[in-house]
């Protein structure tokens, strides 16, 4: 193989991983086809809510001498302040695609659920 062909080769793949990178982007920030949320602790549903009817609120969920506010309000949910060292969670903002809010000090995510409904015993 000469190196004009090597060099094609390369930029094929870079070519490639690229536009897998784009493609895998778009789909991760699609809008999700739910309405129904759930923020979970260790594979654990703590609260389940639909935020098409979810009223106005904001509550506390502690962890070991820590805590997360999550705050849902106009039909989006987030996390407005947590005393975690990062506020990674904090500054994810309101919750829109497909990709969770995580709080990993605090074992937390708040994700959209496929196709589920609420079930009024979780939240």
């Amino acid at each position: 193989m000469n190196k004009k062909t090597q060099l094609k080769i390369i930029y094929i793949i870079t070519a490639l991983i690229f536009l897998g990178g784009i493609a895998g982007s778009l789909i991760l920030m699609q809008k999700p086809s739910s309405s129904v949320v759930e923020i979970v602790r260790d594979e654990q549903v703590l609260y389940r809510f639909d935020l098409k009817t979810a009223q106005d609120q904001t509550f506390t969920i502690e962890y070991n001498n820590s805590h997360n506010t999550v705050e849902i309000k106009n039909g989006e949910i987030r996390i407005s302040e947590a005393d975690c060292k990062d506020n990674t969670c904090v500054k994810t903002g309101v919750l829109k695609s497909g990709t969770p809010i995580v709080c990993l000090p605090n074992h937390l995510v708040i994700r959209f659920v496929k196709g589920g409904e609420v079930d009024a015993a979780a939240g």
